[in-house]
């Protein structure tokens, strides 16, 4: 096993390109988040297995592909109208 290496990050680095890839810092990962049949899925790119460009890279890669397939779209209505604080769940 490896020992941990220090690294230097650029500038810029935590700045997501898009709304939907986050830096999670507990993990160390760039986090991938879209809605699918009115569930919230995540996916996690950690540093450790991509690398510290390769894990941003797969990360904005995999939401394109989310993308072009037509899966990124945004959660389902969820506020009940002129009602602040409530939520509806449709199930």
């Amino acid at each position: 096993n490896a020992s941990p290496k220090e690294l230097t990050v650029p500038n810029g680095y935590y700045e997501s390109p898009c709304d939907d890839v986050v830096w999670e810092n507990l993990n160390e990962a760039w986090e991938v988040f879209w809605w699918e049949c009115g569930k919230l899925n995540a996916k996690p790119f950690p540093v450790r297995k991509y690398g510290l460009n390769g894990a941003k890279h797969a990360a904005v890669e995999f939401q394109q592909e989310l993308e072009a397939a037509g899966r990124s779209g945004g959660p389902p209505p969820t506020t009940v109208p002129g009602v602040d604080g409530v939520v509806w769940d449709g199930r």
